[in-house]
């Protein structure tokens, strides 16, 4: 990945993300929660997401090296980030990383942001000789779904649910060729 540096105005970069991110990251997934998610579960779920306990959240994500947060930046600042990890799911292979999280600020949407970390995680991913990458998406989150999908994902069958059915998610996956 890129070393941190300046952009200019026409220009971006997706680089690693350093501890001094994480209150931009906070941002970015707050505001893109509150309006991806505004249609699609209860008003309480996204009234109890706030930026200050996702700094903390995403300071301690990227210090732990526990997973590697990636930043899209454009005119200095941060308007996208993708979370990439081994994968959590339980008896998967070894070779198989995780997408955590994938957000863009909406005022970024539709700008190839999100394209653009998207291609960055995949190329962490074959460093890490992982052969494949799955990420979860919530169910009814169709604009999302047909995102992956345009970009090699396939659902393969798996769901999941929280106990609430605004929270059903499907696993998608992508096969890493190297």
């Amino acid at each position: 990945m890129p070393p941190n540096q300046a952009t200019p105005a026409n220009e971006s970069l997706v680089r690693l993300a350093t501890v001094t991110d994480a209150e931009s990251i906070a941002a970015v997934h707050v505001s893109a929660w509150r309006s991806a998610y505004q249609a699609l579960l209860p008003p309480a779920v996204l009234e109890n997401v706030d930026a200050a306990s996702r700094s903390r959240q995403w300071r301690t994500n990227i210090e732990s090296a526990a997973r590697e947060v990636l930043v899209a930046v454009t005119a200095g600042d941060i308007v996208g980030f993708c979370s990439v990890a081994p994968s959590r799911d339980a008896g998967a292979p070894a070779t198989c990383g995780e997408i955590t999280a994938l957000y863009v600020h909406p005022s970024s949407w539709r700008r190839g942001y999100g394209r653009k970390l998207l291609a960055a995680a995949r190329v962490l991913a074959a460093s890490r000789s992982w052969t494949e990458l799955t990420l979860w998406v919530l169910s009814s989150n169709g604009p999302a779904r047909a995102f992956y999908v345009a970009r090699g994902f396939e659902h393969d069958g798996t769901e999941k649910n929280a106990g609430d059915p605004a929270l059903a998610e499907a696993r998608y996956r992508l096969r890493i060729i190297g």
